[in-house]
């Protein structure tokens, strides 16, 4: 099932960013997952809308280094809020929701995890969704790590 499930998943996540025409929003924990980075530097590069809201993590510093040269709305949320990032989202062109257990990590983008759960054309759900994005990206601040250099030994630990 590991490499079948990882395959669905990354195949669910790279279809929906290649075919976003609008927007691409994502509330994720960590993301260190630079193939899919770069799938999504591209789409912004493209003149797509594309905000992140992401943890204030030192394992997300090449992530925010990378997106924050770019044409992306990085916001930073506190690891420490009360309320955490949780569950994980990306909401594509405010019509497809991709949300559940899947990881935007490297690491969890090849492990089992319950399949994600993709959601078109559902208003009412995408827009608690959105409501919560936009609850984050107001709970974000500066980030602390955006000058920080991940050495790549340290980063391996993280994935």
């Amino acid at each position: 099932m590991g490499e079948n499930h990882e395959l669905k998943i990354r195949k669910t996540l790279i279809n929906g960013i290649e075919s976003a025409k609008n927007s691409i929003r994502l509330a994720v924990a960590y993301f260190s997952d630079m193939e899919i980075a770069d799938l999504i530097k591209k789409r912004a590069g493209d003149g797509l809308v594309v905000e992140v809201v992401i943890y204030d993590h030192p394992v997300n510093s090449p992530t925010i280094l990378e997106f924050n040269s770019k044409n992306i709305n990085m916001h930073f949320y506190d690891i420490n809020n009360s309320n955490p990032i949780y569950p994980k989202f990306c909401i594509i062109d405010e019509e497809i929701l991709v949300t559940g257990n899947h990881g935007w990590a490297y690491a969890a983008n090849r492990t089992e995890h319950p399949d994600p759960v993709i959601v078109n054309n559902e208003s009412r759900l995408i827009e608690e969704y959105l409501n919560k994005f936009r609850f984050f990206k107001k709970n974000c601040g500066s980030s602390r790590f955006v000058h920080f250099k991940t050495k790549p030994e340290i980063l391996v630990r993280y994935q």
